[in-house]
């Protein structure tokens, strides 16, 4: 989306006629319609008297994934959904599902916790991640 002004009513030719029927002055500048703005600035008023912040819970697990998850497992899962404090966790595998359920969910759970606050994230959930699901169905 480009930040420019619309163009006027009139062209050049058109506002002079406009001049001479309706005798306006050689110094009145032709009308511009001004009353448009970029979107990006109603958008951040709503953003904001919603209460929507851009540093989102959402956003910081994205980002910090990484080093929540640590280099090795963050190739085979990724934070989903949040929902009162559950952080949905998708899975490649059925079978690191089940390690993570059983095994390793603690100590992902206390990373999270340290990165992003344990009042934001108090439990997990492992699913089979969909978008892995699709791709091996259309194999």
């Amino acid at each position: 989306m480009h930040d420019r002004p619309r163009r006027s009513r009139y062209s050049r030719e058109q506002w002079q006629v406009q001049r001479d029927r309706f005798q306006i002055d050689a110094e009145t500048p032709a009308p511009v319609n001004d009353h448009t703005m970029p979107m990006r600035e109603p958008l951040q008023r709503l953003i904001k008297a919603l209460g929507i912040e851009a540093d989102t819970l959402q956003r910081r697990l994205m980002e910090g994934w990484e080093a929540m998850a640590g280099q090795p497992l963050c190739r085979h899962i990724r934070p989903g959904p949040i929902d009162r404090g559950v952080l949905t966790v998708y899975v490649t595998n059925s079978t690191l599902l089940s390690e993570l359920s059983r095994f390793q969910g603690p100590a992902l759970l206390k990373n999270i916790q340290a990165a992003v606050g344990s009042r934001e994230v108090h439990k997990l959930r492992f699913l089979i991640d969909p978008d892995t699901r699709a791709t091996r169905l259309s194999r």
